[in-house]
């Protein structure tokens, strides 16, 4: 099976409060499309920050953010409706009190024998993250990171992608 998973692509990471700018946004959305139209993914995983308004994680909570993708509002929604691509939509950072960068994009799986792809924003928090947890739960996994697909809130951080392989 052939995933591909969109970590994030959400208008507070694109546009708003922690956005990353559409010129630089741009370039890395036209390679996820092109992605999504080579037909070539037998599943789309879609994450989501998802957070409530007093999370752990902002500002006024002694967090190091500033308040994003806040639960039910227009930049916690994906760029261009890309919602309606996924088959599955995975919402994170709901617990008030956790900070949660990213998840095991192929929990509850029973065939760990998979070719997942990775693209998205906060490529050096939320898509490292995701892929890290995911290409050391299931080593199994062929897990690739784009770094085309992807934007960095800071260019010259270093993350760590665990197992996961970077092109």
């Amino acid at each position: 099976m052939k995933v591909l998973a969109l970590i994030d692509p959400q208008n507070d990471f694109v546009d708003g409060s922690m956005g990353v700018g559409k010129e630089k946004w741009a370039p890395a959305y036209d390679f996820i499309l092109d992605l999504l139209n080579k037909g070539e993914y037998d599943r789309v995983i879609l994450t989501k920050d998802w957070h409530p308004i007093h999370h752990c994680s902002f500002t006024p909570q002694g967090g190091p953010w500033p308040e994003h993708c806040v639960e039910n509002t227009p930049g916690a929604e994906a760029f261009d409706n890309l919602e309606i691509v996924a088959d599955r939509i995975i919402l994170k950072g709901k617990d008030p009190d956790t900070e949660e960068y990213g998840v095991d994009l192929l929990e509850g799986e029973v065939n760990d024998e998979v070719d997942i792809d990775v693209v998205g924003l906060c490529y050096d928090y939320c898509v490292a993250c995701c892929a890290k947890m995911t290409s050391e739960a299931h080593p199994k996994a062929k897990v690739t990171v784009y770094a085309k697909g992807c934007v960095a809130i800071d260019p010259a951080a270093e993350p760590d992608f665990g197992l996961a392989t970077v092109k």
